[in-house]
């Protein structure tokens, strides 16, 4: 038994390595170790010696120890020191009961880290000592030896109170209102304490830092492999069949197909590298221009525009120059005072006042003008269009930009955006109106009006629910309910109003109540925000959108509704997956334990099924922790999470879901314009009530957002998400404070922004993020200390490392900045060392190294990559191992998180799975479609 020593703790320094002679004590061999109790000690992969005190009460006397004899050379002079690295997680010194709604068991002078000399104290400190993040502590012990002799040196860690017995200095709080004494843990007493790089030191000498062995091997894979390839997996066909995804049908005349087409780099120059053939090899025009470049200059998105007639399954993808054309091209014509669109098919104007005129159609269908109408508070206030701008001319789609003012006699009450669109031989024009306040109050709106004012009152009028007649009301008032004049009809199908001249449809017509569509004299009115009975108020710097078609002449208006709703688009997972647009990527197929879980569990189900809420501000959306009026706002990363699952699955549902994700963030959560009293322009608002929350660095991620861009075109999308990046770099979010996910979300913004930029204040402000990543590591663990639900216990959190892996991965891919892929390498490290159960490999931890928390596998999914990576950076095979033992762990358990949160790093994940053999890879047939409807 070793003796209770009370001794006040000794003074060790700190300081720099100086030369000298140094006798390094390899910490793995010619120790004895001793425990009583509960205590545990083994020698980890890093070189630590790491001594356990699982959570539970401890007994005074009971100790951890390592002990070896040591011989002082003779030649050395002396004085003799002992330098050595020693950490724990547990801190609490400096904390007290109240100081936050933090639990805390505060145990002062019950547990002791030694340094013995032949059974003497040389060095002392209550376990309780603060845990410094970005600091790996090293002591410098004088020792009483002099050169020549030889003496018994103990590392020991020793209770010198037993938990249940309460001292003086001891504190408890428990977050709730149990007491101490009716809190059967309230004496648990977890300790992890590390020991490494001992050294005797002769004079002045000090050694260098120690460093966990795989640093070297990153350096040493580093020199092998960098520059490393472009993300992608090898495509040697010379074509890729992508299937024509329109679940709903189309009408008989075709519909406009825009999206976005993932090219691997180095496969084309620019957009009219790439062509569209037929699954006959007939050539297939299409309007295309590039969204976006790879590092080497090659074209990485072509965004592809054309129509898709209801025949139409496939496309094939070819990388060859593209010789076809259209027969007949749309064009845009811009005079002194008006901007004229000629689509064969349909043609219309636009000018200064009412924002489009003049829509004409085959046999004299007409639209004589479009106007816009804002109700504030009971007061009309007439929209005003007064720029224009060509955003595309042809020779498929012709676009104009058209923004102007809702102008009142005494100020300017509102903002907005109209893009109009129309396609070369289609009778469509598409109508994307946006809403901004742009003021610095709120925007109490009771009514907007869209108006189509025809050359006659409108005939042969139709609603979904069948024949109407002149001045009908049709209303959206809730998801569930719809009436028209007053009584209750079928209220999910898509709406439309038609007439003998023609139909329009308003997209999410449901979605985005309250919604009303009527006729008044010549005219059909839309009302996109019909809140006369209860206003809806917009708040400074939000935007909302409304997407409206018009269809003139003799269109099926319930196939027109159902394309609208789900239009054209191309897809195929698994080259799209291959291109490396996504990172590493692959389909699951082939991964049954995912595949089965997305499409069991999610299937059918819609929005409402998942949880989410209907409403003009709120679709889809779903009540934030503490419930409404608190709301997610991208929490966490749904945007980039959905399209992870599409990417993977091919599954159309997820794509329509993403979309749904994006534009609600878009409009909602992005702050557009100048908030009174605040900093927030371009930032992304975090969960908190009524989407006005300030922001909160681990939501602004905006991957999600870049891939609905390219994937839509929507050039809004990219001055939002290059908008959120702007106020990371302004603000210096996420440098230097916080937790690890504080830090992330950020991060990973500024690697999005980096990659479709290459704007060199980017690149700096991605290098101070690894700095600041670096300073807040204890880099001898590996560890990222942090709090977590306790005041008192300081280490990993493994699900939020996990959210740091994916920028740090993508930074130094990006730029070679070797201590991110180090910093990355040192999570996974000190997740498998301190995180895992140290009889049960694979059974991480992973939400949290507090031991109130239970041990969960539902964050696997994010955690997994990161270890995996550390094998790919590495090449050593404790990082493949671990990460296999978790997978079947994992795979045992089917611990599912929702696809809505923390999802993304799951394609990353199933590129390792079939990378490295995990799993059998049977890929689908190369062209054969990955859809599962």
């Amino acid at each position: 038994m070793l003796p209770l020593i009370a001794l006040s703790t000794m003074c060790a320094q700190m300081l720099g390595a100086v030369s000298g002679p140094i006798l390094s004590l390899d910490l793995e061999q010619g120790w004895t170790h001793r425990t009583q109790g509960a205590w545990r000690l083994r020698f980890d992969h890093r070189e630590l010696l790491a001594m356990r005190h699982p959570w539970q009460p401890n007994r005074d006397g009971d100790f951890a120890s390592a002990a070896r004899s040591v011989t002082v050379p003779e030649a050395w002079r002396g004085p003799v020191s002992l330098v050595f690295y020693c950490s724990d997680d547990y801190q609490a010194v400096g904390r007290y009961a109240g100081a936050s709604w933090l639990t805390a068991e505060g145990f002062v002078g019950h547990r002791l880290k030694q340094v013995m000399v032949d059974g003497a104290i040389a060095w002392s400190e209550d376990i309780s000592d603060a845990v410094k993040k970005g600091e790996s502590p090293r002591y410098r012990v004088p020792l009483p030896v002099e050169p020549g002799r030889t003496f018994l040196l103990t590392l020991l860690v020793y209770d010198a109170a037993a938990s249940t017995t309460e001292l003086e200095g001891d504190f408890y709080q428990s977050g709730d209102d149990t007491t101490r004494e009716g809190n059967p843990s309230a004496t648990n007493f977890l300790s992890n304490v590390y020991w490494g790089d001992v050294c005797l030191t002769d004079g002045e000498a000090m050694p260098p830092p120690g460093k966990r062995p795989s640093e070297s091997k990153v350096f040493e894979v580093h020199g092998r492999r960098w520059p490393t390839p472009t993300f992608g997996d090898a495509w040697p066909d010379t074509a890729a069949t992508l299937e024509i995804s329109a679940p709903a049908g189309l009408p008989e005349e075709g519909f406009p197909a825009r999206c976005g087409v993932p090219i691997h780099a180095g496969k084309a120059k620019g957009a009219n590298d790439v062509c569209l053939l037929s699954p006959e090899g007939k050539r297939f025009p299409a309007q295309k221009s590039a969204l976006g470049s790879w590092p080497d200059g090659s074209v990485k998105w072509v965004l592809v525009e054309f129509p898709v007639k209801p025949d139409c399954r496939s496309l094939v993808l070819g990388f060859e120059p593209d010789k076809a054309g259209f027969t007949n091209k749309a064009k845009v014509t811009e005079e002194e005072t008006v901007i004229k669109v000629d689509a064969r098919r349909i043609l219309f104007e636009c000018q200064r006042g009412d924002p489009v005129t003049g829509v004409r159609g085959r046999g004299g269908k007409r639209v004589e003008r479009v106007q816009l109408a804002l109700d504030v508070m009971g007061e009309a206030i007439p929209g005003h269009a007064d720029t224009f701008q060509i955003e595309s001319n042809g020779p498929f789609t012709c676009t104009v930009d058209i923004g102007g003012r809702f102008e009142a006699a005494d100020r300017t009450a509102a903002t907005f955006k109209l893009r109009c669109s129309a396609f070369a031989d289609l009778p469509f024009l598409r109508l994307w109106f946006r809403l901004f306040n742009d003021t610095d109050a709120d925007l109490v709106v009771s009514g907007l009006e869209l108006r189509l004012v025809l050359p006659c009152p409108p005939e042969k009028l139709r609603v979904p629910s069948g024949e109407v007649q002149p001045g009908f009301r049709l209303v959206q008032r809730t998801e569930t309910r719809r009436e028209l004049n007053g009584a209750p009809v079928a209220a999910s199908a898509p709406m439309y109003v038609a007439w003998d001249g023609g139909a329009v449809v308003v997209r999410h017509f449901r979605e985005l109540f309250p919604k009303a569509a009527t006729t008044t004299g010549n005219s059909i009115v839309l009302n996109l925000v019909a809140a006369k009975e209860s206003p809806v108020i917009f708040t400074p710097g939000e935007a909302k959108s409304h997407e409206i078609w018009v269809a003139l002449g003799d269109t099926d208006p319930a196939q027109f509704a159902a394309a609208v709703r789900q239009p054209p688009i191309l897809q195929n997972s698994q080259y799209f997956c291959a291109t490396g647009v996504l990172g590493p990527a692959r389909q699951h197929h082939g991964v049954p334990v995912l595949h089965e879980q997305a499409t069991r569990a999610y299937g059918d189900k819609q929005w409402e099924d998942l949880g989410q809420h209907f409403g003009v501000r709120h679709f889809p959306d779903s009540p934030h922790y503490g419930g409404l009026p608190n709301w997610s706002n991208n929490y966490y990363e749904r945007m980039l999470n959905l399209w992870s699952e599409w990417f993977m699955s091919g599954d159309r549902r997820w794509y329509d879901r993403a979309v749904d994700v994006c534009r609600h963030i878009m409009d909602v959560a992005i702050v557009h314009s100048a908030i009174p009293g605040k900093d927030w322009l371009g930032a992304m608002h975090g969960p908190g009530n009524n989407h006005v929350a300030g922001p909160w660095n681990p939501n602004l991620r905006v991957a999600g957002l870049e891939l609905y861009h390219k994937l839509t075109g929507d050039p809004d999308a990219r001055d939002a998400f290059l908008g959120v990046a702007d106020f990371c770099l302004r603000s210096q979010a996420g440098t230097d404070g916080g937790s690890v996910r504080q830090q992330a979300g950020p991060f990973d913004t500024i690697c999005t922004a980096y990659a479709e930029t290459l704007d060199p204040q980017l690149l700096d402000a991605g290098a101070a993020r690894v700095d600041s990543v670096m300073r807040a590591m204890d880099m001898r663990r590996g560890a990222w200390p942090d709090e977590h639900g306790s005041k008192v216990y300081r280490g990993n959190i493994p699900w939020m490392a996990a959210q740091m892996a994916r920028p740090l991965y993508l930074w130094y891919h990006a730029t070679g900045d070797l201590d991110a892929a180090q910093a990355l390498v040192g999570l996974a490290e000190s997740i498998i060392c301190e995180n895992t159960d140290w009889k049960a490999p694979g059974a991480v931890a992973g939400y949290s190294h507090n031991p109130r928390y239970p041990v969960t596998a539902s964050y696997d999914l994010l955690i997994l990559p990161m270890i995996y990576a550390a094998y790919e950076l590495t090449e050593d095979s404790f990082f493949l191992d671990a990460a296999n033992a978790q997978w079947k762990r994992w795979t045992t358990e089917k611990s599912f998180d929702s696809i809505l949160n923390c999802y993304w790093n799951t394609p990353w994940l199933v590129w390792y799975l079939k990378t490295y053999n995990v799993i059998a890879h049977d890929e689908p047939a190369r062209h054969a479609t990955a859809s599962d409807q």
